[in-house]
């Protein structure tokens, strides 16, 4: 009983500090491509490696374009076909669009006014909660969940991986000078970071696209860092001509397409995206973890489950 007793009142303290230890063994784990993949993830590995798929014409070439450059761009018609979820989606985020109009005003004036010291990311703002909890019934998580989408997310690992996020960002127009994502950085959660963006409105060079220096990702054979403006937390935020030291810039390639344009990137590799000067964007996007890098969360994309 004394022990019980003890135990109990230990038990929230160690709670913390476990926590702490787990995540440096993930960080640890995930430096090795040995550790990474047959330590903290050999169940979904071994899994994908006795039940891995055929994928069509598209998703092949989607897939040859994601390894090879960490970045492919397809649209929602020749990737997923007509039998998609994607005309749910539109009217989805076109409903968003209307719940939300009061705070996209209020914000809009903020950076007309030149106050944006209320949010992080002045110059977006996500039409869905950072912090709601993925739903299959919903269409955001029904369209990152598409057969087609998960074949090509778990090609590209070699495992089953875990649906982490969704949202919607509605990104406005600004002329302040880029900062936090609107410059060259990579995303430090996992060995691969696979999302998945699908303009939801037409998108050109004034509107803020997707940027992603081809060959930067893990898979890649850019293996130079460039100089950097500042850091963002532990991410370094870059500039054009830093980033142009070490990936040309005829290397870059850029998101623009019409409205249901799609983009697989590994931000593992250096991108940015959302500096808006002449029109406003909006995109929806979902990502994609191993289950190593946050074990038992999100949904996995196991086909079938």
């Amino acid at each position: 009983c004394v022990l019980k007793s003890i135990a109990a009142r230990e038990t929230p303290m160690l709670l913390p500090i476990a926590r702490k230890v787990a995540k440096l063994g993930r960080k640890v784990g995930k430096s090795s491509e040995f550790t990474w993949r047959y330590i903290l993830n050999f169940e979904p590995t071994v899994s994908y490696a006795c039940s891995c798929g055929k994928l069509c014409n598209e998703a092949t070439r989607v897939l040859d374009c994601l390894n090879s450059d960490g970045v492919a761009i397809t649209s929602t018609h020749e990737f997923l076909g007509p039998e998609s979820c994607y005309d749910d989606l539109v009217h989805a985020v076109e409903q968003l669009e209307i719940e939300k109009a009061p705070d996209l005003a209020v914000a809009r004036g903020a950076i007309a006014s030149a106050d944006q010291t209320a949010t992080r990311k002045k110059y977006m703002i996500s039409l869905l909660s950072d912090s709601r909890r993925l739903d299959r019934a919903d269409v955001y998580t029904r369209f990152a969940l598409q057969h087609r989408i998960r074949q090509v997310v778990n090609a590209y690992y070699g495992m089953y991986v875990h649906l982490r996020f969704c949202n919607v960002w509605h990104n406005f127009v600004t002329q302040a000078p880029p900062c936090e994502s609107q410059l060259w950085h990579r995303d430090p959660e996992d060995r691969f970071v696979v999302k998945v963006f699908v303009n939801m409105c037409d998108v050109d060079a004034g509107t803020g696209p997707f940027n992603y220096a081809a060959g930067s990702h893990p898979k890649g054979n850019c293996s130079k860092t460039p100089a950097y403006l500042y850091k963002d937390g532990e991410t370094p935020r870059s500039s054009d001509e830093q980033m142009a030291e070490i990936v040309p810039r005829n290397r870059w390639i850029t998101g623009i397409g019409p409205k249901g344009t799609m983009i697989f990137a590994d931000t593992r590799g250096y991108h940015k995206g959302g500096l808006a000067r002449q029109r406003d964007r909006i995109v929806y996007m979902c990502e994609f973890f191993s289950n190593g890098a946050d074990p038992g969360y999100g949904i996995s994309t196991a086909l079938g489950s």
